[in-house]
């Protein structure tokens, strides 16, 4: 009886010591998950692909909402073109991946139904020997290629800078205008660069085209 109850206590402290070593593993996406994953992907990334079969590789790739539902991104890494999708389908996530290296047409797909910690693990859908680990983060992501169970690729993007939007910026610009009076032989007008110092600029140089008089301009 001794041995038994022994035998049981350490069968339930094994159970016990999977269940939180495992806590995260397989867990059913959430919508609200689903969501977040696709938001997340959302802008400019610069990065490498510090792993691949050919070495090393800048990887740079711009991601945009597409619809509602999807964001797509393409990257030129350098020996092909590689367009990817991520969209939301019921209670998962799909990838279609295209690369066409060596004149390739036909994209995989693959399907995340489940999230292991804080990655959404694909899986493809016309082969078992295939996994691709995505780890989105707001100012970091990583992705990584499984091919029979090896890692094969793995890429590491960070947010790209943004342009600072600063009144030195501004002050640059509001010089350029004056530059262009003179040049025109116009009167000095300062008008306000309203969304941004670009866009005062383009209304400048269109309205330059159908008016000598620049006080004329609505800008």
């Amino acid at each position: 009886m001794h041995l038994l109850a022994l035998v049981t206590q350490l069968l339930i402290a094994w159970l016990a010591w999977v269940s939180l070593a495992h806590a995260d593993y397989g867990q059913a996406l959430q919508q609200s998950q689903i969501q977040g994953f696709l938001t997340a992907m959302e802008g400019s990334w610069q990065g490498r692909a510090v792993v691949t079969p050919a070495g090393p590789l800048t990887y740079n790739i711009d991601f945009q909402r597409t619809d509602e539902n999807a964001v797509t991104g393409t990257s030129n890494p350098g020996a092909a073109i590689h367009h990817w999708q991520f969209s939301a389908k019921e209670k998962s996530l799909r990838l279609r991946f295209l690369t066409t290296f060596g004149g390739n047409t036909k994209p995989l797909f693959l399907t995340a139904s489940t999230r292991v910690g804080n990655s959404f693990v694909f899986n493809a859908e016309q082969r078992d020997d295939l996994t691709v680990r995505v780890t989105p983060g707001r100012e970091a992501t990583d992705i990584e290629v499984f091919l029979h169970g090896d890692a094969h690729i793995q890429i590491k993007l960070r947010q790209a800078a943004k342009t600072p939007y600063s009144p030195g910026a501004i002050e640059q610009d509001r010089v350029i205008l004056r530059f262009e009076n003179r040049v025109t032989h116009t009167q000095s007008y300062m008008f306000p660069l309203e969304p941004h110092p670009a866009f005062a600029l383009y209304k400048l140089a269109a309205c330059r085209q159908k008016s000598h008089i620049l006080q004329q301009c609505s800008l």
